[in-house]
């Protein structure tokens, strides 16, 4: 989600609290919202964008002491860290989320190296789950889809004001250990303005790592890892189902668009859409480099099978089988893995023959729906 930062920066410079929050924007909603729901989405809007501002002011102080360009201060530090917190707190209770706050402790000092001249520093980092139903906010309303979305294992969403700290490029992850969403402002700004569908992304990984536990057909059976550094997106590690959840973002992106556009004044729609068209193309972009690279993965995955080639390393993590297979030539990655629940050998074979071919038809399925929406 990094290639969004720059151009949620410039759309802040633009954008005002005032303008969010004005009334006269009511008449150009449509008539299933209320009055008072649609004060209430552009109050919590408004803290939202206040919260992002000073977001951004904090962590490009923390990237010019890191840089060493000025000195730490702890105080400062202190100050608008409680700052952020007071915020984030009050756009939650505007948007009308009920949540459960817990900090996360995490060492400064191994975080910006030699610029706090410090062994330890340890910070106390807020994190809110949500635990109870979202209001009249775009993307606190999809937040809500996820907070039980499958009733034996709970998909849990977890707000972090201050996940820039320790994540400076991150606007969302999923974390399997935990079963958690765990979403910056950032990401949530930009979804409630239409530009962005980070909590569905999120969220998708979260659905395609249920489907693994449960020996259901996902694009999460696979990855791929390389030894080799590199500055492009997902050329280092590639779980397959990065295909799945950005096309289910680009999908509700889509969707998202003319609905986030009833919340615009109309001097700023026009710049608005630039931003969604230039986001809109990435992600094109994005599916078709995750498809070329899925089709050569699954392809020397299924030489793998046919050679019956021995797996060079198999671990559990959790409950998941992890079968490491080497890569052949011809792909930019090392290392090709299979992950499973199965409970033995026979059904792993099985399964592992299954997966693949169902992975084949659904990365065919992909592009056709992507070429169908281009020829349209």
């Amino acid at each position: 989600m990094a290639r969004f930062i720059i151009v949620w920066i410039i759309y802040c410079l633009f954008f005002n609290a005032h303008t969010l929050a004005s009334p006269l924007l009511c008449s150009k909603l449509s008539a299933k919202y209320e009055l008072f729901e649609v004060l209430k989405y552009h109050q919590s809007l408004a803290i939202l964008r206040n919260l992002n501002n000073e977001s951004v002011q904090f962590s490009n102080w923390l990237e010019e002491v890191k840089s060493h360009e000025t000195k730490f201060d702890r105080d400062r530090f202190s100050h608008w860290k409680a700052s952020l917190e007071k915020l984030a707190e009050a756009y939650l209770d505007s948007a009308g989320v009920a949540f459960t706050k817990t900090v996360k402790k995490v060492n400064l000092a191994s975080l910006m190296g030699s610029a706090l001249n410090l062994s330890d520093f340890l910070v106390e980092l807020p994190l809110y789950q949500t635990t109870g139903r979202a209001g009249a906010d775009a993307a606190m309303s999809s937040i809500n889809e996820s907070v039980h979305y499958f009733k034996s294992s709970p998909l849990k969403t977890i707000i972090s004001p201050l996940l820039f700290i320790e994540k400076p490029d991150t606007f969302g992850y999923f974390d399997h250990r935990k079963d958690e969403v765990v979403l910056s402002t950032f990401g949530l700004f930009q979804d409630n303005l239409g530009i962005s569908a980070t909590v569905v992304h999120e969220r998708q990984h979260g659905i395609e790592h249920f489907k693994l536990v449960r020996q259901e057909l996902t694009l999460a059976s696979f990855e791929a890892r390389s030894s080799q550094a590199s500055q492009k997106a997902y050329s280092e590690f590639l779980q397959l189902d990065e295909l799945e959840a950005h096309f289910k973002e680009k999908k509700e992106f889509e969707i998202q668009v003319q609905d986030r556009s009833k919340y615009l004044p109309p001097e700023l729609e026009s710049k608005v859409s630039a931003i969604r068209s230039a986001n809109l193309e990435e992600q094109n972009q994005a599916l078709r480099d995750l498809i070329a690279k899925s089709r050569g993965i699954i392809a020397s995955l299924q030489k793998v099978i046919d050679q019956k080639v021995a797996a060079k390393r198999i671990y559990f993590v959790g409950e998941i089988r992890y079968s490491e297979y080497a890569a052949p030539e011809g792909i930019p990655f090392d290392t090709l893995i299979f992950k499973t629940t199965a409970p033995n050998e026979e059904a792993f074979g099985s399964l592992f023959r299954k997966q693949l071919e169902w992975a084949k038809s659904r990365i065919d399925q992909i592009e056709q729906e992507l070429n169908k929406e281009r020829r349209n």
